[in-house]
């Protein structure tokens, strides 16, 4: 009886770990990736069109644009890895002082395809990123940022100075905005929105949510004057004498100076709003980390 036990037990690991062979390896299949790069002439205006994977973008003080963009594929054994690859096409053009970055993807049967695209750009350049579902990540440009995705997973915006505008149906999103900003509009549908200001002076701050949650985050001695409409609830953790949350019942709540012109104005439909104070902590990104011994041996061809 235990020797049959034994049997089964043997027979059930053979089928189940044919079966997830099979489906890995010969449906599934594994990753392949190839890079790309290249380079273009500094210009005033450049456009990025990536519908999936990443788009992150960070400032040299070099005049001309640097990027790599890494394309990854999934397919079966039995298909061909060249002709995958090929079906993601990287185009640049060029006009005057505006440029365009464009991936498409043709029509091919995979099980993945994305692309990560990674630029240095001049820092006064200005950005117009445009996606459905990739990953947006920008930070320290002085120029103005224009930012259109369906829904993606993250959206990051660090220590921007140019006026920022983001458009997107569902995202979660972490936006730190520095003192000395010029303008930041984000249109959000719902998901998650994290917005951190920096400095005792609120840079102009308009938002515009259907549902979700937001946090706002303020320097601990900001004043600003800020709107709210929501029916949605206010958490608001900056007072002293806490009462609890308010109901935002689609009427106007006004934290801060009532008579003066609102420095943040949040159109919130009905997404949840805290409100609290803290010294902004910068995200850390991949420039700033340094590699550990085994990773430099290893990253080394």
């Amino acid at each position: 009886m235990k020797k049959f036990a034994l049997i089964l037990i043997v027979l059930t690991l053979l089928i189940f770990g044919g079966g997830y062979a099979y489906l890995r390896y010969f449906i599934v299949g594994p990753f392949h990736e190839q890079a790309v790069n290249g380079e273009l002439p500094g210009v005033s205006d450049l456009t990025i069109n990536n519908n999936i994977g990443l788009i992150r973008v960070v400032t040299s003080r070099q005049k001309a644009i640097q990027y790599q963009a890494t394309k990854f594929i999934r397919i079966s054994p039995a298909q061909s890895v060249t002709s995958a690859l090929d079906s993601i096409k990287l185009t640049t053009s060029q006009m005057d002082s505006a440029a365009v970055i464009d991936i498409e993807y043709k029509k091919f049967q995979a099980n993945l395809r994305k692309t990560d695209i990674e630029l240095e750009t001049p820092s006064d350049t200005n950005l117009k990123l445009n996606s459905q579902h990739a990953n947006i990540w920008v930070e320290e440009a002085a120029g103005s940022i224009d930012i259109q995705s369906e829904t993606p997973p993250n959206i990051t915006a660090i220590n921007n100075t140019g006026a920022l505008n983001i458009k997107t149906r569902e995202s979660q999103t972490h936006i730190d905005i520095p003192a000395t900003a010029a303008s930041t509009v984000v249109q959000q549908d719902s998901g998650l929105l994290h917005i951190v200001v920096a400095g005792e002076k609120s840079p102009i701050l308009a938002v515009r949510m259907v549902s979700g949650n937001m946090t706002l985050t303020l320097d601990p001695l900001a004043k600003p004057t800020i709107k709210v409409v929501t029916d949605g609830t206010v958490f608001d953790t900056t007072v002293s004498n806490k009462k609890g949350p308010t109901l935002g019942l689609g009427k106007a709540i006004y934290f801060g100076d009532a008579e003066e012109q609102p420095d943040i104005t949040l159109l919130l439909g009905n997404a949840d709003l805290t409100i609290g104070l803290g010294n902004p902590v910068a995200l850390r990104t991949r420039s700033d980390e340094t590699p550990s011994p085994d990773e430099k041996t290893s990253s080394q061809p």
